[in-house]
């Protein structure tokens, strides 16, 4: 007996096969001599692997067939869960904008082979007056550029070739400090000098509680938090603990069953650029704490018969991850006790990065430390305190303006 799940023309098959206590998927990939279907069996131990594996096998046979009539809003889920070879994330990334920003329009009704760069115009300047960001047009038309190029075997040409973002589209401005709780860590938002003071002076005399060793670590090295948190003290503590090697984000990666996602699990994940990985030099301040931090986490393995040894930098009481909610719950009650402003654990790298900025460093220089892709990312991001220097040099034209 096995169960099967239902596919497209030419995607094959996926179903568990019950005598073999495994998944199986099988591909037809013509027809033998005799009459009867030619097909190729792969199996697996879990619906992932062997969904990957047939994926391999459609690009390489080239088996899928479209009908005519298929629409974008038909083609779109096919294309992400099986022709697409995704991470997790990613491909809940690309699922969430198409179920919000396609599917509910005109275009995801129409059929491939009926939208034009007129359409797609239509459907920018609509997405405009509904309100959406420049930045998250952008990140749609690139989306759908690489849907439509990968489609190009079931249509003329990609339809996406010339189609720009309306100029009209506005840009989605980044908050800077202002007085208000922001809870989107794509947002800038930073500590001034003055309230960043405040917090280190509270926190350095306790720096074994590992929420204020988190956050003058993030303070000092600009991290992010899930890169911190996948800090391992046997691979990623350097030369005597004076450089940090960031190699892992860890992050709650979702499970997919049915193209639904039915949970979520913690993994340690590789950067998606080479820029990610990097090494941090540390400031002369946070090798001490880090080396104490060192020595109370081998005596607390050594001694605790309760305490999982799993080797990490910054870990709960019994040596696990700690719970994704609690670093906020613990800054926030920081900052209310301060009375300084309500920013974010995001915030902490960004107040790392607006210091550097404010000493007059290189645009790439903190670019790097930061692990962005681009130097354009950085100045996406911190956009207004490049302006602020700018004016500041500007205004020193004053003392050679003879007039």
């Amino acid at each position: 007996m096995k169960k099967t799940i239902k596919r497209a023309d030419g995607e094959g098959s996926i179903f568990y096969s019950n005598s073999k206590d495994l998944w199986c998927c099988s591909l037809q990939i013509g027809v033998k001599s005799d009459g009867k279907a030619d097909k190729i069996t792969k199996y697996g131990k879990t619906q992932d692997e062997v969904r990957l594996k047939l994926v391999d096998l459609v690009h390489k046979y080239g088996t899928l067939k479209l009908s005519k009539d298929v629409t974008l809003n038909e083609w779109f889920p096919e294309w992400l869960f099986e022709y697409k070879d995704l991470s997790n994330s990613t491909r809940q990334n690309y699922l969430g904008i198409f179920n919000k920003h396609i599917k509910p329009y005109n275009i995801g009704k129409m059929k491939l082979s009926e939208i034009t760069n007129f359409e797609l115009k239509k459907y920018f300047n609509q997405l405009v007056r509904d309100g959406r960001s420049k930045q998250r047009i952008t990140t749609i038309r690139h989306r759908l550029s690489t849907f439509f190029e990968d489609s190009l075997e079931y249509i003329p040409k990609n339809p996406m070739q010339g189609v720009q973002v309306p100029r009209t589209a506005k840009d989605n401005p980044r908050t800077y400090n202002n007085g208000k709780e922001i809870n989107d860590e794509g947002k800038y938002n930073a500590f001034t000098v003055d309230e960043q003071v405040k917090l280190m002076t509270s926190i350095k005399d306790n720096p074994q509680d590992v929420f204020s060793f988190l956050f003058i670590t993030i303070l000092g090295t600009g991290m992010r938090l899930g890169e911190a948190m996948a800090l391992h003290w046997d691979k990623d503590i350097l030369d005597d603990y004076s450089k940090i090697k960031v190699t892992r984000n860890l992050q709650r990666v979702p499970i997919f069953e049915n193209r639904k996602v039915v949970r979520y699990e913690l993994q340690e994940i590789v950067p998606k650029s080479e820029a990610g990985i990097r090494t941090i030099p540390l400031p002369d301040k946070l090798k001490p704490l880090l080396k104490k931090a060192h020595m109370e986490y081998k005596l607390k393995a050594r001694m605790d018969p309760y305490y999982q040894d799993n080797n990490l930098v910054f870990s709960d009481d019994l040596g696990d991850y700690i719970k994704s909610k609690q670093p906020l719950r613990h800054l926030r009650k920081l900052e209310n006790e301060l009375e300084i402003s309500l920013i974010n654990i995001h915030g902490l790298r960004h107040t790392y990065a607006t210091r550097l900025f404010e000493a007059g460093e290189e645009i790439e220089v903190v670019s790097s430390l930061l692990g962005h892709s681009s130097v354009d990312i950085t100045r996406e991001v911190y956009v207004h305190i490049l302006d602020e220097r700018k004016q500041r040099v500007v205004e020193k034209v004053n003392d050679f303006m003879y007039i």
